[in-house]
């Protein structure tokens, strides 16, 4: 026995019409009304959060900075006390061979010629002050100052006689130095002359 199937009733097709209509309005109002909605809470939040992220880059790029200008300001002032320190050692190793010098030129004047060495010029001896590891009266009555390793200046410099020979005087003397290119700033009366360009 077959079973026939009656269509809906208009009443059952109003309710399905009115069924369909209520989910699409449901699904416009979600789509236009709730969905931007979420949307623009999670911009707002994703904006919190870049805002945050990029908050700490700049407080860590802040510090950093910060850092990195006092270990530079540090290290400035170690370099500036080192060379301080080195300005003063090779003063301190200018002005002895200054009173050499001078001895010198009285021994020239005495002697009428030039010392060969520093025991001649010091028969009893003589202190050195602790910049200077030794002194050496060289060729044409030069004075050598080596000055000592832990002072870190690793050289020499030269004072050398320019002499009347006819009078058996000292004119002036010459500071030269091949190993110290800021030896104008510890002493201005010396010069800094290139190795290359040192009379051997």
């Amino acid at each position: 026995m077959q079973v026939k199937k009656n269509p809906p009733n208009a009443a059952v097709r109003s309710a399905i019409l009115a069924a369909i209509a209520a989910a699409l309005l449901v699904s416009a109002v979600f789509q236009f009304v709730i969905l931007p909605g979420k949307q623009e809470q999670t911009r707002q939040q994703i904006k919190a959060e870049v805002d945050q992220a990029v908050g700490k880059i700049q407080e860590t790029t802040r510090q950093t900075t910060q850092q990195t200008i006092r270990e530079m300001e540090a290290q400035a002032k170690r370099e500036i006390g080192e060379k301080t320190l080195l300005l003063r050692d090779l003063s301190d190793g200018v002005r002895y061979g200054s009173a050499v010098r001078t001895e010198v030129a009285i021994y020239l004047a005495d002697r009428g010629r030039l010392p060969a060495s520093m025991d001649e010029l010091y028969p009893d001896g003589i202190g050195l002050p602790a910049v200077l590891e030794k002194v050496d009266i060289g060729a044409q009555g030069r004075v050598i100052l080596h000055y000592a390793p832990k002072t870190k200046l690793n050289g020499t410099v030269i004072l050398t006689p320019d002499v009347d020979t006819k009078h058996m005087m000292i004119r002036e003397w010459i500071c030269t130095t091949s190993d110290f290119a800021f030896i104008a700033e510890a002493s201005p009366e010396c010069s800094y002359i290139p190795q290359a360009n040192t009379a051997q």
